[in-house]
C-alpha cells in the first residue's frame, strides 16, 4: 500500500482549531520532573515526532477506565495525538548520573501518545501511552514491567530516502498484521533546537507537552489494572530539528477503542507541529515517579 501525498488533509480544522494545540489551550496543569535521572538509561534518538488533530470523541474512545481528555479552553472540538518513529542508538546504563556501556543493541521504536489526559475529577495532565512497537526484546520487557508502556514486538520496515522516509509497522505479537504506515517528508532546513523554537513556535509547545509525565497503564477489557508515571528527560544541546509533513494511516486498531481511527483512512499531521529530530540525548530513571491526578 502506498500513501498519496496529493490527498487532502484530514480532518479539516476550522475556527478555534487552527492554532497549534499548546498547553495554554487546555484546562489544568502538570507536575514537572523534580530531579534528573541518576540511575536508569540513556540513548541518542533520531526520528520524527508528528502531531495530528482528531475529533475529541474519537480520541476519548481510546482512553481506558476513568481517563479523559482535559477540557479545551478555546472551544475547539479536536484533540492532538502524537506519534514518534525512530531509532534509539548508543544505549547506556546510568549509575549515579554517569553513563556506562550497555550490551543492549540499537533498536527501532514507534510510540503513540495522547497528551493532556487527566483522570476522573482530577486536573493534572499526562501523556497517556496508547501503544509502543519495538524490534528489541529487552526494552520491551523492561518497558512493560517497569513503566507499563504497553510495548509489543513489531517489525518497523523503512524505505525511501532519509528526508522522505516511509515506515510500515507490523504487529508481531499475535496478529502479524500491518497496523500502521507513515510517510515522513522533511519540508525545511535543519537547525538547532533553539533556532527552530524561534522560527517554528510550536516546537516550544511540543517540548513543553513532552515534559508532562508519561502515564503507562496495564489494561484488561478497558479496566485499568495498574498505572505508572515516568518522565522523559530530553537534552537538546546537540540536537538538530527540521519541519516535516506526515501522511499516515491506522490500518488496524492497535488498542481497544481505536476502530474509529481505522475508519478515518489517510491522515495528515499538523503542518505547524511535526518535526524530524536527530542527535537528541534521551534519559529515563528506572525508579518511576509517583502518579498525581
Amino acid at each position: 500500500m502506498t500513501l498519496d501525498h496529493s490527498l487532502r488533509l484530514h480532518p479539516v480544522r476550522t475556527g478555534a482549531d487552527i492554532r497549534f494545540p499548546g498547553p495554554s489551550q487546555f484546562n489544568g496543569s502538570y507536575d514537572p520532573r523534580t530531579m534528573d535521572a541518576q540511575d536508569g538509561g540513556q540513548s541518542t534518538y533520531n526520528g520524527s515526532i508528528a502531531v495530528t488533530q482528531l475529533d475529541r470523541s474519537l480520541v476519548q474512545s481510546a482512553l481506558p477506565g476513568d481517563l479523559r481528555l482535559a477540557q479545551r479552553l478555546d472551544g475547539g472540538n479536536t484533540h492532538p495525538v502524537i506519534h514518534l518513529l525512530g531509532h534509539q542508538r548508543n544505549l547506556k546504563f546510568l549509575h549515579d548520573g554517569v553513563p556506562k556501556d550497555s550490551p543492549v543493541p540499537d533498536y527501532q521504536e514507534a510510540i503513540l501518545l495522547i497528551p493532556f489526559v487527566i483522570r476522573a475529577s482530577g486536573s493534572k495532565w499526562h501523556n497517556f501511552v496508547v501503544r509502543m512497537y519495538l524490534n528489541s526484546a529487552v526494552p520491551i520487557i523492561l518497558g512493560d514491567l517497569v513503566y507499563a508502556y504497553a510495548k509489543l514486538p513489531g517489525q518497523l520496515a523503512e524505505s525511501g530516502a532519509r528526508d522522505d522516509l516511509t515506515t510500515a509497522i507490523t504487529d508481531l505479537s499475535v496478529t502479524f498484521l500491518l497496523v500502521f504506515k507513515d510517510d515522513v517528508r522533511v519540508t525545511g532546513p535543519w537547525s538547532t533546537s533553539d533556532t527552530a523554537g524561534l522560527a517554528l513556535p510550536p516546537w516550544k509547545d511540543l517540548q513543553e507537552i513532552l515534559k508532562m509525565p508519561l502515564l503507562g497503564a496495564d489494561v484488561a477489557q478497558s479496566t485499568i489494572v495498574r498505572t505508572v508515571c515516568s518522565y522523559w528527560e530530553w537534552d537538546l544541546t546537540s540536537a538538530e530539528v527540521a519541519p516535516v509533513t506526515s501522511r499516515h494511516q491506522y490500518l488496524q486498531a492497535c488498542a481497544e477503542g481505536m476502530s474509529g481511527w481505522v475508519k478515518l483512512g489517510q491522515l495528515s499531521s499538523d503542518p505547524k507541529g511535526s518535526f524530524a529530530i536527530r542527535g537528541l540525548r534521551w534519559r529515563m530513571a528506572t525508579a518511576p515517579a509517583d502518579c498525581y491526578f
